[in-house]
């Protein structure tokens, strides 16, 4: 089985085996203009066939010793050379009568298995929705904590630079109204007309007895 595995990886990176050397063989990703993939993984056979079909007619006259226990019990490992002894061995191990009625528990347990798989699925996407939800509402929250502490920041900002003019006009304010006012100069003399006086320096009117009473 395993030999098998190995050769025909060999052929293709990737295989899967689902009924053993003789079942049926599911190539993915191979190219399909290979010829013969399907290669004896016993030593010293080099045979190459292009189906499954064939490898298995191949075992069943080459190799008969191989092809008689092909088929295998998982459960005790026993070996039968046909699906109906295999059958008729898992209706004594489970101990049915007859092989539909191990098919139908076979098919009930499924079943039940297949429903507690589809249970676990949906409770694991509720959870995953929750999970979401939960790191979206904390995100949602972190944002506006973010946001307020922003806002809280500019209006104390806008606070203290009011203040620092405020402060500024208060002493400019009190500056001025220390300085003292310098003395002024006091105002010229008027200075008088040159007629008023030249009336000032005129001598006064004298009669014609003080005029002859006067001497030059």
């Amino acid at each position: 089985m395993a030999g098998a595995l190995r050769a025909i990886r060999n052929v293709c990176k990737v295989v899967t085996l689902t009924k053993g050397p003789f079942g049926y063989v599911n190539f993915r990703d191979f190219a399909k203009s290979y010829i013969l993939p399907f290669v004896c993984y016993v030593d010293g056979c080099e045979g190459k066939f292009g189906s499954p079909e064939g490898l298995g007619h191949h075992f069943e006259h080459q190799h008969p010793e191989i092809y008689k226990t092909r088929i295998v019990c998982h459960r005790c490992l026993s070996y039968f050379d046909n699906q109906a002894k295999l059958k008729s061995h898992k209706c004594v191990m489970e101990g049915f009568a007859h092989y539909r009625e191990l098919l139908a528990f076979e098919t009930a347990k499924a079943s039940e298995a297949e429903k507690a798989a589809r249970a676990l699925v949906d409770k694991a996407k509720e959870a995953e929705n929750a999970r979401v939800a939960a790191e979206a509402a904390h995100k949602a929250a972190l944002n506006a904590y973010d946001d307020a502490s922003c806002d809280e920041a500019i209006a104390e900002e806008e606070a203290d630079k009011v203040r620092g003019e405020a402060e500024v006009f208060v002493l400019t304010f009190s500056r001025r109204s220390q300085v003292r006012k310098m003395p002024t100069r006091p105002p010229k003399p008027k200075k008088m007309s040159r007629r008023k006086f030249k009336i000032s320096k005129r001598r006064p009117k004298l009669s014609i007895r003080q005029r002859g009473k006067l001497t030059f």
